[in-house]
């Protein structure tokens, strides 16, 4: 079992110890922040601060050394200065999630942010994306290597015409998978050794 969109504000130590102790759910841990910068999230709507935040990523880390954090993040919403965006790059770097996605403030009728009259340039925003995008691969790629030389159990799986293995730490169709090396049939738990890592995915030798 997987548990997707866990919301920042509500993750305590409980719900963190008991995703870790329960032998069927993975230990993986979506919570998507949106942002690093507490004028921002008190403009979103969120409870928790930045350095709360933090506490709830750094309590993870703690507790378990496999454990799998991934979290997105929005740039471009109303307001956003540049000090606010420095402040969400700074929190990436900061709590180093190992999986990362960001998108640009889209305006919907009916939101509150809908209201806000001090709208981000969209050339502005897309720059921003830019940047967190490139900042997202560093941080993703480092994540994939600290697992070389390492085993891992995988569930194979047939993704567009390739056996690949997907680990607990990638959701289907949201994150990346194992390229494997060696013939296995789609659906079987194996085990593989990891010999290569990208941003996105990882390579691996089927051993059991």
């Amino acid at each position: 079992m997987r548990v997707m969109y866990l919301h920042p504000d509500y993750v305590d130590e409980r719900i963190i110890s008991t995703i870790l102790d329960l032998d069927k759910v993975v230990p993986y841990f979506e919570m998507p922040v949106q942002h690093g910068s507490d004028r921002i999230l008190k403009r979103m709507g969120r409870v928790r601060k930045r350095r709360e935040l933090e506490e709830v990523f750094n309590k993870v880390r703690d507790l378990s050394d496999e454990a799998t954090i991934r979290t997105t993040a929005m740039v471009g919403f109303p307001g956003e200065k540049d000090e606010d965006f420095q402040q969400l790059l700074d929190f990436l770097e900061s709590v180093h999630p190992d999986r990362v996605g960001v998108f640009l403030y889209s305006d919907e009728e009916g939101t509150a942010a809908h209201t806000f009259k001090d709208k981000v340039d969209i050339d502005i925003a897309k720059e921003r994306e830019e940047i967190v995008s490139s900042l997202i691969v560093d941080l993703m790629l480092q994540s994939n290597e600290r697992w070389i030389g390492k085993k891992l159990r995988v569930l194979t799986e047939n993704y567009d015409g390739e056996i690949v293995g997907r680990s607990w730490m990638d959701a289907p169709e949201i994150d990346g998978y194992v390229h494997l090396n060696g013939e296995v049939e789609s659906g079987k738990f194996v085990e593989v050794e990891i010999s290569g890592a990208q941003e996105c995915c990882l390579e691996g030798r089927i051993i059991g």
